[in-house]
């Protein structure tokens, strides 16, 4: 038998744990050295703090949590679980995987923003949605879609559809996360996958960074109509700040629902 690797065995069972060991540790060491220090430990620590304040609410506030939030809420959690899985991605090289996860981060945002703009009828869609699935008793078909995701997949549809008929900047960054994230036909970040590039990890923070920001601004949103909106903004307050410290080149203009928390003196 011919091996097309000189000198190579191949590897079995017995080498999962030192694979996986390599897997792990191989990633960018975020010391206070490296050119990316700053995003990078902004990003992690807000993320942390975003998470720690969601289980905070969901533990403290659950009295105050209507049906009108519970749909929002749902999605702030998926929101920030991409939000961690985008660190791991960029710390590891893996530039390609990371621009979709922040692709699924603009869709998670604007789905989000549609349903605080009208809450009525989101509390009307998640009573609808869990009454359908009581009344679902044997469950059997694995990829029924419920009526809430249906819901949700129409929001997703008006928001990108309005955005990309008015705003520029949005029509731009959808191009570029799709082209280089979910278009397996780019080679624009295939080049650096699994190699560190400086300027790819830079962008890929900044945007993380964005996100950060939007999902914490939408979640204030939702307690906009509630007795502890103010306790929700101060305590994401930080966020905010921090973020737009880090943030030099501010928020793209389709996510102007948020500038009030950007630049509060201006608005309140």
């Amino acid at each position: 038998m011919i091996s097309v690797v000189d000198n190579q065995e191949m590897y079995y069972k017995s080498d999962f744990e030192s694979l996986e060991g390599v897997l792990i540790n191989d990633g960018e060491d975020y010391n206070h050295r490296h050119p990316n220090y700053n995003l990078a430990s902004t990003y992690l620590i807000n993320i942390q703090n975003f998470q720690d304040i969601h289980e905070g609410v969901m533990q403290r506030f659950s009295g105050e949590i209507e049906n009108e939030h519970k749909s929002q809420l749902m999605m702030e959690l998926r929101g920030i679980n991409s939000l961690k899985s985008l660190y791991w991605l960029v710390k590891h090289h893996r530039y390609t995987a990371a621009y979709g996860r922040v692709r699924f981060l603009l869709e998670t945002y604007l789905i989000l923003r549609g349903l605080n703009r009208d809450k009525n009828r989101t509390r009307k869609k998640y009573e609808k949605a869990v009454e359908e699935i009581k009344n679902d008793e044997d469950g059997s078909n694995p990829f029924n879609t419920i009526y809430l995701t249906k819901y949700l997949s129409g929001i997703r549809r008006n928001e990108k559809g309005e955005l990309g008929d008015i705003d520029e900047s949005y029509s731009d960054m959808y191009d570029h996360l799709s082209n280089i994230g979910s278009h397996p036909q780019s080679i624009t970040s295939m080049l650096n996958d699994g190699s560190w590039s400086h300027s790819q990890e830079g962008d890929l923070f900044r945007f993380g960074l964005i996100f950060v920001f939007g999902l914490s601004a939408q979640y204030v949103q939702i307690f906009s109509n509630s007795s502890i909106y103010m306790d929700i903004f101060r305590a994401i307050d930080p966020i905010f700040v921090s973020v737009g410290l880090a943030l030099d080149s501010g928020l793209p203009t389709f996510m102007k629902d948020d500038l009030k928390y950007l630049y509060p003196s201006e608005y309140w």
